[in-house]
């Protein structure tokens, strides 16, 4: 096996073993720009956030109660606000609220304050 071989088959293996698109370890043989974008929501909605999961769990079982007192609930929770991978984009929220509002569900200026308009 040459070694270009070896590096394939290696990133293969991480890539499906940590479940990381191979575009994220430098196999851009496939990538275009808008297939990047979904594979990045896609290691952020199955790979990043559950083990973000998993930590906050093991935060709010092991360390957090030592941390609480009498009638004080304390629990951890990493803010994903920031991460523009794991947001809905404008157009998803102005179609959800759209169709909201054409159910009957909410009024025209509420789905209006929804999108800060």
């Amino acid at each position: 096996m040459n070694a270009l071989t070896v590096e394939q088959e290696f990133q293969y293996e991480v890539s499906r073993a940590f479940g990381v698109p191979k575009v994220f370890l430098s196999e851009y043989d496939d990538a275009t720009l808008s297939n990047i974008s979904v594979m990045e929501q896609f290691l952020w909605r199955n790979t990043v956030i559950p083990e973000l999961r998993m930590l906050e769990d093991g935060f709010n079982s092991g360390l957090v109660p030592g941390y609480e007192t009498a009638g004080e609930h304390l629990e951890v929770r990493f803010d994903l606000s920031g991460i523009e991978a794991v947001q809905e984009s404008q157009s998803e929220k102005a179609e959800r609220e759209g169709g909201l509002v054409k159910n009957g569900i909410m009024t025209v200026e509420e789905a209006r304050a929804e999108l800060g308009l």
